[in-house]
């Protein structure tokens, strides 16, 4: 009897001690699933975090190279930047350069215009004309100015015309250009006149004369006889042709020097 009461006893402490564990393992249960509940949700943050990370570093390295690229663009703008300013400088320095030599050379053709500006005034009765044309400027002067009728003398009222046009020549490089023209057959039929080689003996006349009193060197003046045609137009077999060309080599050569 005594052993059973002791055996019911224990029977009824490992049922309260059943019922103990099987309430913890419940509640332990329980949290187990709030704990994978939670690590359910954390881990769910980690992976949207870890995306997130993935994508700013996307756009870090894009990023990143779009500045490179903007520096090499910048690097490569400042440098064509240099390059405009410094050949901008380089077309101001020519520009200066040019207009110098321009200043220069304006005030030479003032000084040499105005031996020649009063000339076609001066001696419009003896049908003096000055003219620029394609050689230079061109004077015109009869022979019958210069000689007389049919004279081989040089007239005394013709030398001041010439001192002018030796003092011009003597401010230009080109040499003075003296053309004489004579009359041309046509055909072997057609007869010159008796003097008509008269010209070439007054241009060269006017030669010696503006190399002996005027000091023009010889290679200053050149002396050219052509032959007159029926087609040579408005050209006066008895007018003397003075061609003085300005020229101003220093000028052309430095302008051809700075557009190579």
């Amino acid at each position: 009897m005594g052993t059973s009461c002791v055996l019911q006893k224990d029977y009824i402490v490992l049922q309260q001690d059943l019922e103990k564990s099987q309430d913890e393992r419940a509640s332990l249960q329980d949290t187990i699933a709030q704990y994978k509940e939670k690590y359910a949700v954390r881990a769910a943050k980690m992976k949207s975090l870890e995306e997130q990370v993935e994508s700013l570093s996307a756009s870090n390295t894009q990023l990143l190279s779009q500045v490179g690229a903007f520096t090499s663009l910048s690097q490569k703008k400042t440098e064509n930047l240099e390059k405009s300013l410094k050949n901008m400088r380089e077309k101001d320095a020519q520009i200066k350069t040019i207009q110098d030599v321009l200043k220069a050379n304006d005030s030479l053709q003032l000084a040499y215009m105005a031996q020649l500006r009063n000339l076609s005034e001066t001696y419009a009765a003896q049908n003096v004309t000055v003219k620029p044309d394609q050689q230079g400027v061109r004077i015109t002067v009869p022979y019958t100015f210069l000689f007389g009728d049919r004279g081989t003398v040089l007239q005394i009222e013709s030398q001041p015309l010439l001192e002018q046009i030796a003092k011009a020549a003597q401010m230009i490089t080109q040499p003075l250009k003296l053309i004489t023209y004579i009359p041309q057959r046509e055909t072997t039929e057609q007869t010159l006149p008796a003097n008509w080689n008269q010209n070439i003996d007054r241009a060269n006349l006017v030669n010696a004369l503006l190399q002996e009193k005027y000091r023009l060197k010889p290679n200053q003046i050149l002396l050219e006889t052509r032959g007159l045609h029926a087609l040579s137009g408005t050209i006066d077999s008895n007018a003397l042709y003075i061609y003085l060309i300005p020229s101003f080599p220093e000028f052309y050569t430095t302008v051809k020097g700075l557009v190579r």
